[in-house]
Order: C-alpha cells, then sequence, then structure tokens
C-alpha cells in the first residue's frame, strides 16, 4: 500500500534530516520501491495543507512527520482532498496528542526495541477508525483542540520565540521547551477574558445560551481527551462521535493542575472542570483575542473576525493502533 511521508524539518530539535535517512533505510531494507511503494517530502511553511491535498491524490497513506500542527495542515489537506486517504503521524512535537490519542506516541516511544521497519509496516498496514474534523469559521480545520485566551497567548509567545535564529538553537531539547512554556505562563497568568456571548448546540437541547463564568482566563475547545502533551482534560471524550467538549477554565491554578496532572494524574482531582459535549458553539471574539489551534498560533488568521463558529465538518480515516 503506498504511502507518503511529509517532514517537518524543523520538528523534534531540528532533527527532519536524521529521521529523513533513517525513513529512507528502512523502506529500502523493507523492499519498498521509491516513487513507487512509499515517497518523502519536507513540508513548508504554509504549504503543508497544499502538499497534503496532493499527497492525497497519488498516495493511499499520508503519514505527517511532526507535532500536533504538523499533523493538523497535513489532515486539512486530505480532507479538502476528498479522496479517502489515510492520515499517519510519526510524533516529533511537543505535545503530540494525536499520536497520543491514536497509539502512536505510545509505539514510537518503543522504537529502540521494536525497530523503525515494525513502525513503518504498522504505518502502512495498520487498522483504520473515522477521526472527526472540525471547523473554525467555515476557514480553519483542526482535530484535537483549540484556545482562546491564557493558553493562547502564552502558545503566541512560544511562536514568535521559535522564530528567533537563536531560540531556535536553543529550543532543542523538551525540557528547555517545558521551562520556556512554564515561564510563559507565568507571565501572562493574571490574563482574563471579557465577558463573552457563547451559545452551544447540545444533543439533547439544540441551539441554546450559555453562561460563560465571570474571569475565566481561558476557554479549551477539545475533541480528544489528551490535551498539552497528555494531561487528562475531559475523560470519556470520544474523537468519532460528531461531538466535542467546551471546557472554560476559570482559576490559574486550575490550569497549573491540569498541566502537572500530564506527570501524576491524581492532581486532576484538584482542578475541578466543567466540560459540555456539544455538536455546535458560537462565541463572541474581542478584537486582538489570542487564539491557538492544535498547539500552533493561529491569532493573525482569523483576526478579523467578531465570532468563532466551530462545528464538526466530516471525518478522515486515520491510522489508529489502540
Amino acid at each position: 500500500m503506498p504511502v507518503k511521508f511529509l517532514i517537518n524539518p524543523i520538528a523534534r530539535a531540528q532533527g527532519g534530516q536524521r529521521l529523513w535517512n533513517t525513513l529512507q533505510e528502512t523502506c529500502a531494507r523493507l523492499g519498498y520501491v521509491e516513487g513507487k511503494d512509499y515517497g518523502l517530502e519536507w513540508t513548508h511553511a504554509g504549504q503543508a495543507v497544499e502538499q497534503a491535498c496532493r499527497a492525497a491524490i497519488m498516495w493511499d497513506r499520508v503519514v505527517a512527520v511532526g507535532g500536533d500542527g504538523t499533523v493538523r495542515a497535513v489532515a486539512e489537506g486530505l480532507f479538502n482532498a476528498g479522496t479517502g486517504a489515510v492520515l499517519g503521524v510519526i510524533p516529533q512535537g511537543t505535545g503530540n496528542d494525536f499520536a497520543r490519542v491514536t497509539g502512536m506516541y505510545q509505539l514510537w516511544m518503543r522504537r529502540r526495541s521494536l525497530g523503525v521497519a515494525e513502525i513503518v509496516k504498522r504505518l502502512v498496514t495498520g487498522p483504520i477508525r473515522p477521526f472527526d474534523v472540525l471547523s473554525l469559521n467555515g476557514r480553519l480545520c483542526f482535530l484535537c483542540y483549540c484556545g482562546i485566551g491564557w493558553d493562547a497567548l502564552v502558545c503566541r509567545a512560544y511562536t514568535r520565540l521559535r522564530r528567533h535564529p537563536t531560540m531556535q538553537v536553543i529550543l532543542r531539547r523538551r525540557l528547555i521547551n517545558e521551562c520556556i512554556y512554564a515561564m510563559l505562563a507565568l507571565r501572562y497568568c493574571m490574563t482574563r477574558l471579557p465577558t463573552l456571548t457563547l451559545q452551544l448546540d447540545t444533543p439533547e437541547m439544540g441551539w441554546t445560551p450559555a453562561d460563560m463564568p465571570q474571569g475565566a482566563c481561558t476557554v479549551l475547545v477539545s475533541n480528544v481527551a489528551s490535551y498539552a502533551g497528555g494531561a487528562p482534560l475531559a475523560p470519556g471524550a470520544s474523537w468519532s462521535d460528531g461531538l466535542f467538549e467546551v471546557t472554560p477554565i476559570v482559576r490559574p491554578w486550575h490550569f497549573a493542575g491540569l498541566i502537572l496532572s500530564r506527570y501524576w494524574q491524581p492532581l486532576r482531582r484538584f482542578c475541578p472542570l466543567q466540560s459540555r459535549r456539544v455538536r455546535g458553539l458560537h462565541l463572541t471574539l474581542p478584537s486582538g483575542c489570542a487564539l491557538q489551534v492544535d498547539g500552533d498560533d493561529a491569532t493573525a488568521v482569523l483576526a478579523s473576525d467578531t465570532v468563532l463558529s466551530i462545528r464538526v465538518i466530516g471525518q478522515i480515516p486515520v491510522v489508529n493502533l489502540f
């Protein structure tokens, strides 16, 4: 079954070239012929959606090699192409939440014992399952989550840091990345959202107004149970049921507890969060409000919009190893 690898060259400490070579050598050992059974291609800034759309026309499976942002762009391209090409992932980001919920992250962590060849074979022949695709204002697709407020400000600041040549050298270790995130979180910890008008489309009631807690620091919209690298945001969430969760976070320490629960899940009991499972959302979007989508800053994309509208617009098949 032909497979195309779309590789983000700057993911995982800019180790794209090493991974390119590893995948090329592995495919050769498996007897795959380049150009016929497999292909390798770098993703380019701002072009990954178009690259994935073209790949979907020629290849049965397309593997995003990068973080959640790379996965999001490739998924949008596959969805737009509409050919039924299957999405796979080799996790090379910081959070890797898509890979976590589909089982690929856990498999990739065992690559030294299993061998990369075994992982490639599972990507090529593994079982598939439909995955919901969500739309923001009909202009931007995502798979895992988006955030408005505090976490989006942190994401935007981190994105700007990554563009600086000096920081590109510094931000090459996971521990350093997480320390930078923590410092930025402290910097913006006093962020509060203004009064927002919120409407939710619930399976039980249809479109109804919903109360937004006063002084909330962020609102998370999620399609998966995992957030920010494995934090249990909405236990029981399903990514193939046509629904998603809306979770306002009122207190900064609730958000901090959520993030820290990645390392010790019992902490999750001390950050009570109320999630609503819905089919759609309309939310007033304050001018200049920061917005992140699958861990990437998306503020500029919707800078002129005054309303944020989110809904499930369809599904794509993904490699599911659970």
